[in-house]
């Protein structure tokens, strides 16, 4: 950091908000914009909160509180099933980038 940055902070760049990420005209644009819409934005809305991704949550938020019956099945059930969404779309999205990487390598242009 300069000595200006450290006196202004806010001179310090910021890393772009993700949905700036897909708007900017890069050679990574049409890929971004596909973890965007199937990774950032459920995940997003679950992690703020708001109300789509609150009645996502919801019922495993709120298991502590439910008659035994809906507690067994989110803990049988429901938070196998949450857990195993996220899992797969991660390793779905590290496939994508390693097969991306690895194209980009072996490509003759």
């Amino acid at each position: 950091m300069t000595a200006e940055q450290i006196a202004d902070p806010k001179k310090i760049p910021a890393w772009p908000h993700p949905h700036a990420l897909t708007e900017k005209p890069t050679k990574s644009q049409i890929f971004l914009k596909f973890l965007h819409e199937l990774i950032y934005g459920d995940t997003s809305i679950e992690a703020h909160l708001k109300p789509a991704g609150l009645l996502t949550v919801a019922g495993i938020v709120l298991a502590d509180i439910a008659p035994e019956r809906v507690r067994r099945n989110v803990e049988d059930r429901n938070i196998h099933q949450y857990k195993f969404h996220h899992y797969c779309r991660t390793i779905l999205t590290l496939l994508g980038i390693i097969v991306s990487s690895a194209r980009s390598k072996f490509t003759v242009t």
